[in-house]
């Protein structure tokens, strides 16, 4: 059954290789197609296809939303995590026989998704941090050895309406030397992007707001991505992880990024 998953096209394998080398961590990305994943729930029934990949306690919260949208960024969101977190966790000699309904994708009080293993199946070590994102008929996630961020975001007029909340002329000059060929709309993405997956690496207690994290740098790589340095406004000597930036296609930018990891106890995890 071809749900729309997808953790190997080139752009996420490399997008995800810059990132994880600038950060000194391994970065496993995981994308659905939302178009997909509605019809095939459409034929066979949104709950017939759900226990496949959710356990009790999340199918119970799956059943609060009405919205069919809602409902499929929420489950794409889900099966895509514990699609990369099995990517993350497949060579750890507890956790490769980890199964989807084994995982459970917990979101903190701040929105922030995390991961937890029944206590029956309980592994020695760390855990991978999750971000999860989804925009238009996308959703994505990635499982990394530290905090890290993720954004897709579709390419629409709305950017350029809402630019001053979070570009400045001076971010959009670097965006478009590094990618020259690309339309206003899409450089405007691809900031947007790129600060929103920063925001969610470093905002563990208070995210920055946009304007308060400020382009700096844009290193041109290979086959059109970018590495992007932010400072911070109000702590401008504070050390940022660099965001690697890509248009995912001619609709869609997209940027990922991870700290460096913090080196720490092994704990078991339930």
């Amino acid at each position: 059954m071809d749900l729309g998953i997808n953790t190997q096209t080139t752009i996420l394998e490399d997008l995800a290789t810059l990132a994880g080398h600038s950060a000194g961590t391994t970065i496993h990305p995981c994308l659905i197609d939302l178009n997909k994943l509605g019809k095939i729930t459409d034929h066979w029934g949104l709950m017939q296809i759900s226990p496949q990949w959710l356990g009790h306690a999340e199918l119970e919260i799956l059943k609060t939303f009405q919205l069919r949208k809602r409902q499929l960024e929420w489950l794409g969101g889900r099966i895509c995590a514990k699609e990369a977190a099995r990517a993350f966790l497949a060579t750890h000699p507890q956790a490769g026989s980890l199964t989807a309904q084994q995982l459970w994708i917990k979101k903190l009080d701040s929105g922030r998704p995390v991961l937890e293993i029944s206590e029956a199946h309980r592994i020695t070590g760390d855990l991978p941090d999750l971000s999860i994102s989804h925009s238009g008929q996308h959703g994505i996630t990635i499982a990394a050895g530290s905090s890290c961020g993720v954004d897709i975001q579709q390419i629409t007029p709305t950017l350029e309406r809402t630019r001053e909340r979070f570009a400045t002329p001076a971010e959009l000059n670097i965006i478009q030397q590094t990618w020259p060929s690309s339309t206003e709309l899409e450089q405007l993405a691809l900031l947007w992007s790129a600060k929103e997956a920063l925001k969610k690496a470093v905002g563990q207690k208070r995210m920055p707001g946009f304007l308060e994290l400020i382009l700096r740098t844009a290193q041109p790589k290979p086959k059109a991505l970018g590495l992007l340095t932010f400072n911070r406004r109000d702590l401008p000597h504070l050390p940022l992880p660099q965001v690697a930036a890509s248009l995912l296609s001619a609709n869609y930018a997209l940027a990922l990024c991870a700290q460096t990891p913090v080196t720490r106890k092994p704990q078991d995890h339930a």
